[in-house]
Formats: structure tokens, sequence, C-alpha cells
């Protein structure tokens, strides 16, 4: 049977759900590696003036 909880416990549960992360640290790994690899490949792009031509053209080599 369900226990009725107080209003005291109720605030207690609210607030120790704030405090929890629900996201595990793997995913904070992926997502914050993900985002440093696409703003260096951008930054690379940028600086060597890359286009999908470019990039063509080097898969192509290697096939």
């Amino acid at each position: 049977m369900l226990k009725k909880l107080t209003q005291f416990e109720m605030l207690a549960n609210l607030n120790n759900m704030k405090h929890k992360s629900h996201i595990s640290p793997i995913i904070w790994m992926i997502s914050i590696s993900t985002l440093v690899l696409f703003i260096c490949s951008s930054i690379r792009h940028e600086l060597f003036h890359s286009t999908a031509f470019d990039l063509g053209i080097l898969i192509k080599q290697f096939i």
C-alpha cells in the first residue's frame, strides 16, 4: 500500500531530486568531447579554407 507523505517529506524529496543529475557521467563525457571536436574541426576548416570539394578529392585518393 502507498504511504501518504507529509508536506515536509514531499519538499525533501523535491529538494533531493533537484540536486541529483539524471544524466550519467558517460553521456557528459561523450557530449563534451563531441562539442570540443566539432569546434576544433570548424576552426581547422576555417584556417585552411577547406571545402566539400577538397574533402571529396582526399577521400577519392584513398579509395
